[in-house]
C-alpha cells in the first residue's frame, strides 16, 4: 500500500477513551426507515488514524457495498459517542488531484441539546452538515443556510471553523490499476451549531457524492438523490453502548455469596461485557456473554469471572439497554444486600 496524497483538515476536539472494555455493537435491525436505503455504523472499539492507510485492526466493522449510479463503492463505518468515522474504497482508477467526495448529513433539530430522535428528512437552516474533500488535500466544512438554501462554507461565518479530518491514499494491486482509499473523521456530537449534534444510536440522513474529475462524472448515493432534497437521501444507523457500574460486589467463599442477574431490555441481540475491577481500580478479568432481546442471564459472580473469589466493582457494557441486580448475603445468611442497576448510555 502506497500513499500519494494525504489531506487533513482541522482536527475536531480530542476525546478521552474510557478504560472499560467494550466489544463492537451488533448492527441495528436490517430494515428501511421511511423506505430509503440503509447504511450501518458499528460502535468503535479502536480509533482509526486518519492517514489514508487502512491499518490492520483499525476498522472493526464489515465492508458494506453501495451502488452509486452504476458503480460499486465499499465502505466501513464506525462511531463512538463523539465522532463518526468512514472509510471508502473507490473503484476510481483514473486518479486525479481534483477527484472529490461530499458527505451530506441530515439530523433532527433539537439544538442546543444533542438530538435523541432520528433525522426528519427536512433541511433546516443552520442545522445540517456537509464535509467536502479532494485528493489534493482540500477540506471544507459546510452548513445549510435558511431559505433560499444551498450549501455554504462554515468559514464564511464569524468564528466558523472546519471541523473534521480526511485523508486520501491509494493502493496498487498487482496486477491491476490503483484506486483511491479515503478515510474521514467528523464530529457526531458537537457544540458547534453548524456540525452534527446527535446522540449515538440515532438514524442520520446521508447523501454521498463522488466526482471523478478525469471523466467529469458525478456518482451519488442513493442513486438519483440530490443534495437539496433530504427525502431522497439514505439512512445511516449509528450505534451506541450502554453501561452500568455495580459497586460493593463481594463473593468470597465462607464469607459472602454474590449472584448477578441481568436482562436485555433492547430490541436486538446484545453482546454483554462484564469487566471486573478490584478496589484499587485494577482490571482483574473480562467476560463476554451474548444475550437475546428480552432474555435473562444470571450466575454467581465467581462463575462469571472464572476466579475463586472477588471483591470490588463490576462494570457492565452492552450494545443494547439492560437492567439487573446484584444480590449478595453473608455465609450465615443474616445480612443481605441488593444493588439494582440500569444500563444507560
Amino acid at each position: 500500500m502506497k500513499i500519494v496524497k494525504i489531506g487533513i483538515g482541522l482536527s475536531a476536539l480530542a476525546f478521552l477513551l474510557l478504560s472499560i472494555s467494550v466489544l463492537h455493537a451488533s448492527l441495528p435491525p436490517v430494515k428501511s426507515e421511511g423506505g430509503n436505503p440503509d447504511l450501518y455504523s458499528y460502535f468503535a472499539t479502536t480509533v482509526p488514524t486518519i492517514d489514508g492507510v487502512f491499518g490492520s485492526g483499525e476498522w472493526q466493522a464489515p465492508w458494506q457495498t453501495i451502488t452509486m449510479d452504476g458503480l460499486s463503492f465499499d465502505l466501513r463505518i464506525i462511531n463512538d459517542d463523539r465522532f463518526l468515522y468512514m472509510a471508502f474504497s473507490t473503484p476510481d482508477t483514473t486518479l486525479n488531484d481534483n477527484d472529490g467526495l461530499w458527505l451530506y448529513f441530515d439530523e433532527d433539530e433539537m439544538f442546543p441539546e444533542p438530538s435523541y430522535r432520528n433525522h426528519d428528512h427536512l433541511l433546516t437552516g443552520y442545522s445540517e452538515d456537509m464535509k467536502h474533500s479532494r485528493a489534493d488535500g482540500y477540506f471544507a466544512d459546510n452548513y445549510y443556510p435558511p431559505p433560499p438554501g444551498g450549501w455554504l462554507l462554515d468559514s464564511g461565518l464569524p468564528g466558523g471553523t472546519d471541523d473534521g479530518e480526511t485523508a486520501w491514499g491509494f493502493i496498487t494491486p498487482d496486477p491491476g490499476p490503483g484506486h483511491w482509499l479515503i478515510e474521514v473523521k467528523l464530529p457526531l456530537k458537537s457544540s458547534d451549531r453548524l456540525d452534527l449534534n446527535a446522540r449515538s444510536g440515532v438514524i442520520l440522513g446521508l447523501h454521498i457524492h463522488y466526482f471523478d474529475h478525469s471523466i467529469a462524472t458525478s456518482y451519488f448515493w442513493p442513486s438519483g438523490s440530490i443534495n437539496i432534497d433530504a427525502t431522497t437521501w439514505g439512512n445511516l444507523w449509528t450505534s451506541k453502548t450502554y453501561g452500568a457500574s455495580v459497586p460493593h460486589a463481594h463473593d468470597v467463599p465462607g464469607q459472602w455469596v454474590a449472584y448477578l442477574g441481568l436482562m436485555n431490555t433492547g430490541t436486538s441481540a446484545s453482546t454483554v461485557v462484564f469487566s471486573f475491577y478490584d478496589d484499587l481500580g485494577n482490571l482483574l478479568g473480562v467476560t463476554t456473554i451474548p444475550l437475546n432481546p428480552n432474555a435473562h442471564y444470571g450466575n454467581w459472580v465467581r462463575v462469571i469471572l472464572g476466579a475463586p473469589s472477588f471483591v470490588g466493582s463490576i462494570y457492565i457494557t452492552s450494545n443494547q439497554p439492560f437492567c439487573g441486580q446484584l444480590n449478595q448475603h453473608d455465609a450465615a445468611m443474616t445480612q443481605f444486600a441488593m444493588y439494582p442497576f440500569i444500563g444507560t448510555n
